[in-house]
């Protein structure tokens, strides 16, 4: 209808880029969860529409399971010729998570963080769409953090180190002297759906590793409330 009435003359004007996954039911019920809800939905009166719409949701999610496990056999077959230490360690853990996750929700820092990324990278690579938001990281994170940390699972350190990796990987795919921009962003602060102040020990993390880095690339989208706590404030003006 827009190119008929000439409000839109190219494609160019239509944005396939600026979206996020619903990344807080994906992690609340993983992959399977989701399938469920679907072939409940099929149950219902619903028009064909509807349920081709249900049955290609289903099959994708079926794909991206498919996809999932590829990687834990993929590793599993790289672990026969593999000498360093490091990289066995590594690829004992894709081996072992990429098995269930995200299929099944995580419920771990780690698989919290490998689901958020891996979802949003095979979607990419399908959907040939730009997906360029991780959403409220902090927010998102903090609960499987601070399960870890309480457990004795992951230190801190470690943590930070999964963070560093995680906002690395956007940074890396560009030559920053040639192409310094990527649609990629990553949101901090602000508050969550009951209005409480978004800041804790993963916020820090994200704005340590900016700073320490150097990174360009995520873009960081930092947002403010009027309770956001002088912490913040001032970790904000350090970055700036």
């Amino acid at each position: 209808r827009f190119f008929e009435e000439g409000t839109f003359t190219s494609w160019c004007f239509i944005d396939w880029d600026h979206q996020s996954i619903g990344y807080d039911n994906l992690l609340k019920y993983g992959l399977n969860g989701l399938k469920e809800k679907a072939v409940a939905k099929q149950k219902d009166a619903i028009t064909e529409e509807q349920r081709e719409f249900l049955d290609a949701m289903i099959a994708g999610i079926d794909c991206l399971i498919t996809f999932a496990q590829m990687h834990s056999k993929l590793a599993e077959k790289m672990l026969e010729s593999e000498n360093d230490p490091d990289i066995i360690s590594n690829l004992r853990r894709i081996a072992k998570t990429a098995k269930y996750c995200p299929a099944e929700s995580p419920k771990s820092f780690y698989e919290a963080l490998n689901t958020i990324l891996f979802v949003r990278e095979i979607l990419c690579g399908i959907e040939g769409l730009g997906i360029s938001i991780f959403g409220q990281l902090d927010r998102l994170l903090y609960p499987y953090y601070k399960a870890d940390i309480e457990s004795s699972k992951i230190t801190e350190e470690e943590a930070y180190y999964l963070i560093c990796s995680f906002l690395a990987i956007t940074d890396a795919k560009f030559d920053l002297s040639v192409a310094p921009e990527t649609s990629t962003t990553v949101n901090i602060g602000g508050v969550d759906a009951n209005g409480n102040p978004v800041f804790n020990d993963i916020t820090k993390m994200i704005c340590k590793a900016m700073i320490e880095l150097k990174l360009v690339n995520p873009k960081l989208n930092a947002r403010v409330a009027s309770n956001s706590p002088q912490e913040y404030y001032d970790l904000l003006a350090d970055m700036a």
